[in-house]
């Protein structure tokens, strides 16, 4: 029997999200739930996380999303005015 490894504290936070309540701001989200939140294609959402615009989590061969992130990136890029 294999013994367990003792978990980084970032590994453990993971597991803490995944587990919590998927409407929570630190819910993680796949490409395709991103995608469907901000109306963008998952290739758009791809090239997001790849320039680091949109911090992402690799969780095997898993790509996550905080919805905090996601909330972010809509601050970062609102213009103001009204209509």
């Amino acid at each position: 029997m294999f013994g367990c490894l003792p978990e980084s504290g970032f590994i453990m936070e993971c597991r803490m999200m995944l587990n919590s309540n998927p409407t929570a701001r630190g819910a993680l989200l796949a490409a395709g739930d991103v995608a469907k939140t901000l109306a963008l294609s998952v290739r758009s959402v791809r090239r997001l996380i790849a320039s680091g615009e949109l911090p992402s989590v690799r969780l095997g061969r898993a790509v996550r999303v905080r919805q905090i992130d996601v909330d972010a990136l809509i601050g970062r890029q609102w213009r103001g005015g009204g209509l």
